[in-house]
């Protein structure tokens, strides 16, 4: 009765331990579960905030009057779909300060700033005026419904060919492919961007979120590598109240 006794109490004793040992290895995995899962999230956000950062030192890059005139230069008006929107990426290089992004990234930005120079050049070569005096850029566009997508760029199209138009109307006759070829280099940067304040107001919120993307990141992966540790402790006693029992009984 004795032996049956204390086998009882120490078969309890071992249960117990054994229940408290399985509640805390289940609950060391869902912690594992939800920390990988935050930090999985952490990890895109940071991804995406390093995205958005890069495209938009590449579009302040490539925001480059220079860059600009370099494609209305290579515009033809016989085409219509990105005319040497591949200009050379050496030429782009000794243009405007690409240092930091590579070839495979510039390109689909440079593309895609081409086809909306065709666009908005197509659009303004029979709308400008050939006369001296020309309206300012904002007060052009009003009322007029026209696809702007990338303002910068078709400020710079407008302006390049009011130039143009104004040159032609002063019997300034050196024309390329319908219109005169004034410079946009050395006019004014307010008059073609205005943008300076924003931009920086933009890039410094983007850096902060880039920031504070990767200090989650950070401290999500610190307490997943502690959670793991934790779960690595924890020794759930498989087989051991059988054999502690075994051996008890057969002290008895």
């Amino acid at each position: 009765m004795v032996g049956a006794a204390i086998v009882a109490i120490v078969g309890g004793l071992l249960v117990a331990r054994f229940v408290t040992l399985d509640s805390a290895q289940e609950g060391a995995d869902r912690r594992v579960a939800e920390l990988e899962t935050r930090l999985e999230h952490a990890t895109g956000d940071a991804q995406v905030a390093a995205r958005q950062l890069l495209d938009h030192d590449l579009d302040y890059a490539l925001d480059d009057e220079v860059v600009y005139e370099a494609l209305i230069r290579s515009y033809n008006e016989d085409q219509s779909e990105n005319p040497r929107a591949h200009v050379a990426m050496t030429i782009l290089r000794e243009l405007t300060d690409l240092d930091g992004f590579a070839d495979s990234e510039v390109e689909p930005a440079i593309k895609q700033i081409a086809a909306e120079m065709t666009t908005a050049l197509s659009h303004l070569r029979d709308l400008v005026p050939e006369q001296e005096e020309q309206e300012r850029w904002r007060g052009f566009k009003r009322g007029r419904h026209l696809p702007v997508g990338n303002e910068s760029v078709w400020l710079a199209a407008y302006e390049f060919i009011s130039q143009a138009r104004r040159s032609a109307a002063r019997k300034v006759r050196t024309s390329l492919y319908g219109f005169n070829v004034p410079s946009l280099v050395g006019m004014p940067e307010s008059a073609l961007l205005g943008l300076g304040s924003h931009r920086r107001d933009a890039r410094r919120r983007l850096q902060e979120f880039l920031d504070m993307a990767k200090a989650e990141e950070s401290a999500v992966g610190r307490q997943l590598a502690i959670a793991v540790e934790d779960r690595a402790r924890i020794i759930k006693p498989k087989g051991l109240i059988s054999g502690l029992l075994a051996r008890i009984v057969h002290g008895l």
